[in-house]
């Protein structure tokens, strides 16, 4: 286990790691043959400028943590085959967006050493939103944890701590849902809680968070130095990225403002993992190795 007060947000673990980025990138959903045969079949200027232009939405889109639309990737990508096709007198597309998706990710793979990996809905009760999601990640096999270390040194490294205390306070004081079918249970925390815990570790966090309501002026707070931005604006940048899921408090008046829970994310599942949480925690809490109570909540 690397330096867990560094946690590796790009870590190869059993639990994080959800398919092996040596096998290379995947399709959450299955390619069939005839997809290949039909993309194979193309002109190869064509098949190669498609996979080209879907290789660079990968990489634009992903590569600032926004995450991976499937669809909205072939949009751009087979736009610019469309509009180069009607200038050049060329044919229509073919049904190939999945074989097209999965070869782009694979150059993707092979040049930048990037992974793109689908939301992990196999072990989380996420919505159907996500079915066709994706995140550009880059898994590192650093067993010492130094290479991490210094990747991390950089201007997001406050952000990433202020997310292992956001983590850490849902697991030890949010409320357990689900745990069935072969899904992860998970812990959801409100956000009344979250702000207050967070303000009695450092009171530049406000105490309650953001109305939500349109015209509501409560939505920034103090800048604090280390995260280069309010606390609030961090979290809605995590939330945003999937690091962080967030959703409507049930049986709610929403005239008082509208009240959110918050979870451990997708990405925070693929790149840091419950179980590297739970030996931050321990390490914070200073028990040293994690207990045995704290051991079964991974493993339960």
């Amino acid at each position: 286990m690397s330096s867990v007060l560094t946690p590796s947000f790009t870590q190869i673990d059993p639990d994080s790691i959800l398919h092996d980025p040596d096998d290379g990138p995947l399709s959450q959903a299955k390619v069939t043959q005839s997809q290949y045969y039909r993309l194979n079949s193309m002109n190869e200027v064509e098949r190669e400028a498609l996979i080209r232009a879907t290789a660079r939405a990968i990489i634009f889109q992903g590569s600032g943590k926004t995450p991976l639309d499937k669809k909205k990737v072939m949009e751009v990508s087979t736009k610019q085959f469309a509009d180069a096709a009607a200038n050049s007198g060329g044919g229509k597309l073919p049904q190939v967006s999945n074989a097209v998706f999965d070869a782009a990710s694979k150059r993707v793979h092979d040049i930048y050493g990037y992974t793109v990996v689908p939301a992990p809905t196999d072990v989380m009760m996420l919505a159907n939103k996500y079915q066709d999601r994706y995140y550009l990640v880059n898994y590192i096999k650093d067993n010492s944890g130094t290479h991490s270390r210094v990747l991390l040194d950089d201007a997001e490294r406050g952000a990433r701590g202020f997310l292992m205390v956001i983590l850490g306070l849902i697991f030890c004081k949010g409320t357990v849902r689900g745990g069935t079918k072969g899904k992860y249970s998970t812990r959801w925390l409100s956000g009344n809680m979250l702000y207050k815990y967070l303000n009695a570790i450092d009171d530049r966090v406000p105490e309650e968070p953001p109305l939500n309501l349109k015209g509501s002026t409560n939505r920034r707070s103090t800048q604090i130095e280390s995260l280069s931005d309010d606390a609030v604006t961090i979290i809605d940048k995590l939330v945003s990225q999937d690091y962080l899921l967030r959703e409507k408090a049930e049986n709610q008046d929403e005239s008082d403002g509208i009240q959110y829970l918050y979870s451990m994310g997708p990405r925070s599942i693929l790149e840091i993992g419950r179980k590297q949480l739970i030996y931050f925690m321990a390490e914070v809490m200073d028990e040293g190795e994690p207990s045995e109570a704290m051991l079964h909540e991974f493993e339960g």
